[in-house]
């Protein structure tokens, strides 16, 4: 897909918090038209926590929710080994030199580069040219730092990561506002009011990213 997507879920902390791996890996693999952009969608309200998973699918185009709705969306360029160029993690800017992301983004098997591509919502991915945008929306990644308590790819666990760059990002984009300690004592507590592992729940969050909305195999529907 060549522009972000948006995809709004029920209430998952987890997945939010989850929200850098989405760039990674949660996205499914299909091809998807170049005019693709960033989606979003409502998700099935019986959605629990033992369908949690690192893909996330459907969506609708953030441009047509409304114009700069994503402007601290971000993404670690990936260099294929036969030379294509696309977004690979996705990162959300958070002051105007770091930004976090996934910690198995920074792992040495994940093969990203050191460029994030911030500031633009196109990103040429269906033509393998994601490192033909235009150069002040491409900055150089100088420090990468994995929460210590990160093990793996396939331990989800402090799977979070922070991506320092050598300029400014503010001259393109903006950070997305953090939660005060206030605020995020009542959302933690609306939390633990409404989360149950075996239920739905109410409350809704927004996952973005670059990826693809289609899966690669055929579902089976019962």
């Amino acid at each position: 897909m060549d522009n972000p997507q948006i995809t709004f879920r029920p209430h998952l902390l987890a997945l939010s918090l989850a929200l850098p791996a989405v760039a990674f890996s949660a996205f499914a693999t299909a091809e998807t038209p170049a005019s693709a952009d960033v989606h979003s969608s409502e998700a099935a309200s019986t959605l629990t926590a033992s369908a949690l998973n690192t893909k996330v699918m459907n969506g609708e185009p953030a441009s047509s929710v409304a114009n700069d709705l994503l402007p601290w969306q971000a993404a670690i360029m990936s260099e294929e080994v036969y030379g294509g160029y696309y977004s690979g993690c996705g990162a959300v800017i958070i002051s105007d030199y770091w930004a976090v992301t996934a910690a198995h983004c920074l792992e040495s098997y994940a093969q990203l580069g050191n460029t994030l591509i911030a500031g633009t919502t196109y990103i040429p991915n269906s033509t393998g040219e994601a490192n033909t945008v235009d150069d002040k929306f491409k900055f150089n990644i100088v420090e990468k730092i994995k929460h210590p308590g990160f093990n793996g790819i396939y331990d989800l666990d402090d799977d979070i990561g922070l991506i320092k760059v050598d300029r400014p990002l503010s001259s393109v984009a903006k950070p997305i506002k953090l939660a005060t300690p206030d605020e995020q004592a009542l959302a933690n507590q609306d939390f633990v009011n409404t989360w149950t592992p075996t239920a739905a729940t109410n409350g809704n969050v927004i996952a973005s990213g670059w990826g693809n909305t289609e899966p690669d195999f055929l579902p089976l529907m019962n």
